[in-house]
C-alpha cells in the first residue's frame, strides 16, 4: 500500500511482537513514503534503541524533533539512548533543547 500511515502500524504491530528488525523496514517504507513523518522518526529511533543500538538511534530522535520540537516523548527517547551509549556531555544540549548543537554530533 502506498498508505504511509499502515506502514508505520505495521512496523508498531511488528515491534510489539519482538520483530524488531521487520518492524524497521515496514517503519524505512513510511518514511520513503512521508519522510517529514515524526512519529516514523522517532519509531526508527525505538527500534534502534532495543536492538541495543543507542548510538544508531540518536540520529531518529534529533531527525523527529527537528521536524517538531515539541514532541517530549522524543526528548526523553533522546535523553535515555544518549545515557546508554555514554554521551553524557550532551544532556545539557537535551536540557536546553539545542538542536543545533544535537545536529553537529548526529547529524541524519
Amino acid at each position: 500500500p502506498q498508505d504511509y500511515s499502515l506502514w508505520n502500524k505495521l512496523g508498531a504491530t511488528q515491534a510489539n511482537s519482538a520483530r524488531s528488525g521487520d518492524a524497521m523496514g515496514a517503519y524505512q517504507r513510511a518514511l520513503d513514503l512521508k519522510p517529514n513523518y515524526v512519529r516514523a522518526w522517532c519509531n526508527m529511533g525505538i527500534g534502534f534503541a532495543n536492538q541495543g543500538r543507542y548510538e544508531e538511534s540518536v540520529g531518529y530522535y534529533v531527525r523527529a524533533l527537528s521536524l517538531n520540537p515539541q514532541a517530549e516523548s522524543a526528548w526523553g527517547y533522546l535523553r535515555i539512548s544518549l545515557g546508554c551509549c555514554g554521551r553524557i556531555e550532551l544532556m545539557e544540549a537535551v536540557d536546553n533543547k539545542d538542536l543545533e548543537t544535537l545536529q553537529t554530533h548526529f547529524p541524519l
